[in-house]
């Protein structure tokens, strides 16, 4: 990847070893990876948000403890809505459709489940 006269993937000393492939983010510590170069993948099942009840609500924290990108959290079809930032809350909750998060940075975030329906689309 290259942009101009920059190349984002070269390190100081000359070599590719700054090169990253990100394909999955990790939800309680489970996460399925898949490289595409040499078609290798595992088989961990995906975290589950399970939804019991409506009218319920559910508080997330999202940590970004990666080393080389930002990650986007969205979650299809419910509106997130942050009450904090690395610790300290918010004066008023900041309702988004997606939330960048980077490098080291944590949000807490408020998912409300409103209907029967919600209860089956709601998974992480």
């Amino acid at each position: 990847m290259t942009s101009g006269t920059d190349d984002y993937f070269q390190a100081v000393d000359g070599s590719r070893a700054a090169e990253a492939l990100i394909t999955s983010i990790l939800i309680n510590g489970r996460g399925q990876y898949f490289d595409p170069r040499n078609n290798d993948s595992s088989t961990t099942p995906l975290e589950r948000l399970i939804i019991s009840e409506s009218d319920t609500q559910y508080r997330i924290r999202l940590i970004n403890g990666g080393s080389a990108f930002s990650l986007t959290f969205s979650i299809d079809e419910h509106p997130l809505q942050v009450v904090s930032s690395d610790g300290i809350p918010f004066d008023q909750p900041i309702l988004v459709d997606q939330i960048v998060v980077g490098l080291g940075e944590r949000f807490d975030l408020i998912i409300n489940v409103t209907s029967a329906a919600d209860q089956n689309s709601c998974k992480l």
